[in-house]
């Protein structure tokens, strides 16, 4: 990538040309949909499992957030409250219908997170509900909410990509949001369960992981960062000083595990795919699923929570460190990952987080340099937008492709109102 030294434009041609490239991603999903009885899907490369170990497949979306439907029809109706068309709202009832029927592939044990589970197509039905005017949609999504917090979580998923991490904010947001204290009572019994599943040592409080790894992880999808969000916000609403104490304890384990020599939180996941990997010492990345874009972000939040809290600003001036060696590291475009996962957008949504909760329009500009960077190496170019799934080519999801991407756009036009879909804030 080329150094990020774009010039600064007036602020109202940055948005317009925000938009623009939003609108030109969400021209390119609605051509690429495919259609059949009034529902739409899209193919396109995605993770898998395969004999143990993650690899990287071409099939049709799944209907979660996190890579299917879901978060297509999410970053498709933010995108229809600017740039309407009949096209786009077609293929925004069509993404809608899709979901509608495909839940029950979403009901299962291991699929009741926020970003792989129903709980995600509940949110995006009341978010896009409530910004298009589809009243239906909004009773269906808090219908949906509500059967999904009478639901218990296996043992094992405690994490935010598919646990109860990330469905603690999501039903408070909800049961704030819409008046549904059902739903923010059942977010508190989880968070209690939550704490009651972590390992104590001498380091802190962690949790188990099955993925291949070292020790338990570090870090906001995977690891403590996660946990310790969700337990700091069900704290906020219930007063429950356990749990206050569990996400303390939890932040000392991360804390404890701090690299000063490379400046970052090691990942302790053992990677199975690179022949030999098991034998190399972690290493710290600035990713936000398992690095320190992801721990800067709750951060973030651990500020606004727990402003008492006097190591906070340290770690997140830490993580944009480290952000802005990556936005100034060259690489070549065809090296690049975009996705919001484990890319570029991922990396400066946290900036632009940031810029704006610090008031720091110096730090935001960052994250508007990276959206430049983006539409001319590879929109007003007419490459391929580079995703997530192991360098195959573009993927159509929202945390591994350019649903994502189109995201990260709005959330540049929209950056004091359209929130990160990467912490959700209660």
């Amino acid at each position: 990538m080329n150094s990020m030294t774009f010039p600064s434009a007036h602020i109202t041609q940055n948005k317009s040309r925000f938009l623009e490239a939003a609108t030109r991603i969400g021209a390119q999903l609605c051509r690429d949909a495919l259609w059949d009885d009034g529902r739409c899907t899209w193919m396109g490369w995605a993770m898998t499992v395969a004999d143990g170990n993650a690899t990287a497949a071409y099939r049709t979306a799944s209907v979660s957030l996190y890579d299917g439907v879901a978060g297509i029809a999410l970053f498709l109706g933010r995108l229809a409250v600017h740039a309407p068309s009949p096209r786009l709202i077609a293929t925004i009832d069509g993404a809608v219908r899709q979901v509608q029927a495909r839940l029950p592939d979403l009901d299962s044990p291991p699929q009741r997170g926020f970003y792989t589970g129903s709980l995600g197509a509940a949110y995006m039905l009341c978010e896009i509900g409530g910004a298009l005017d589809r009243p239906q949609w909004v009773e269906q999504g808090l219908a949906l909410a509500e059967h999904h917090a009478g639901q218990a979580f296996p043992d094992e998923a405690t994490d935010v990509i598919a646990g109860c991490a990330s469905a603690i904010p999501a039903l408070i947001h909800l049961g704030k949001r819409y008046a549904r204290p059902e739903l923010t009572n059942a977010a508190i019994h989880h968070a209690e369960k939550l704490l009651v599943a972590g390992v104590l040592d001498t380091n802190g409080l962690s949790w188990p992981s099955l993925m291949p790894k070292h020790r338990n992880l570090l870090g906001y999808a995977h690891g403590v960062s996660g946990m310790a969000t969700a337990l700091l916000e069900a704290h906020a609403v219930s007063g429950n000083e356990a749990l206050l104490h569990g996400a303390e304890e939890a932040l000392r384990y991360e804390r404890s595990w701090f690299d000063a020599s490379q400046e970052g939180w090691p990942d302790f996941r053992i990677d199975t795919i690179t022949s030999g990997a098991a034998a190399l010492p972690p290493t710290c990345n600035c990713t936000w699923c398992n690095g320190s874009a992801g721990i800067g972000l709750s951060r973030l939040r651990l500020m606004e929570l727990l402003p008492a809290d006097e190591i906070a600003r340290d770690e997140v001036n830490i993580a944009l460190q480290d952000a802005s060696r990556l936005l100034t590291t060259p690489a070549a475009p065809q090296t690049m990952d975009l996705c919001l996962c484990h890319g570029l957008a991922g990396t400066a949504d946290f900036v632009l987080s940031a810029g704006v909760q610090l008031n720091r329009e110096d730090v935001a500009v960052h994250a508007d340099q990276v959206g430049h960077y983006i539409m001319d190496t590879y929109l007003d170019t007419e490459l391929p937008l580079p995703c997530g799934v192991h360098q195959r080519g573009e993927a159509p999801g929202l945390l591994l492709g350019t649903a994502g991407i189109g995201y990260f756009f709005l959330r540049l036009m929209e950056r004091e109102t359209l929130p990160s879909i990467l912490l959700l804030k209660t």
